[in-house]
This record gives C-alpha cells, sequence and structure tokens, in this order.
C-alpha cells in the first residue's frame, strides 16, 4: 500500500463556549496536510499556544471532519 500525503494549508478557528463564565474562546489552527498512512487518514495541524510555542496535533480524519460539522472548527475564507 502506498503512502500519501496532500497539502492543505488552510486555517481553521475553533470556538469553544464557557457556561460558567458565558464567554466564548478561539483558537486559530493551520491545517498542514492529510495523509494516508497505512489506510489510516490522518490530518496534521498546527498551532501556537498562548505562551507563543509552536506545536502540531495528528487527529484522525474523521474526527477532524466531526469537528468541522459540528461547527467546533469553522474555516476561515
Amino acid at each position: 500500500m502506498k503512502n500519501t500525503s496532500v497539502s492543505i494549508k488552510n486555517d481553521f478557528l475553533m470556538i469553544l463556549y464557557d457556561e460558567k463564565n458565558d464567554s466564548y474562546s478561539y483558537k486559530l489552527y493551520h491545517v498542514l496536510d492529510v495523509s494516508d498512512i497505512n489506510g489510516s487518514k490522518m490530518v496534521n495541524i498546527q498551532y501556537t499556544d498562548i505562551d507563543g510555542s509552536l506545536h502540531r496535533i495528528t487527529l484522525t480524519k474523521d474526527s477532524f471532519i466531526d469537528l468541522i460539522l459540528s461547527n467546533v472548527l469553522v474555516p476561515l475564507q
């Protein structure tokens, strides 16, 4: 099976609601690529934390799509 990677390079905004404080928080995520490795589709994401440190996380493609469909992640135009 061939491993593949498709560059995406799109930004998404994560919107979270804090019921206790009745407020919203926002975080910017940069999607780097979608990879198919041994049949598993993964999405590689980069973000900067509050201290300015750069981090990367990997989600399954299904989890990533669920976040978009539930409007937790919103694509920036």
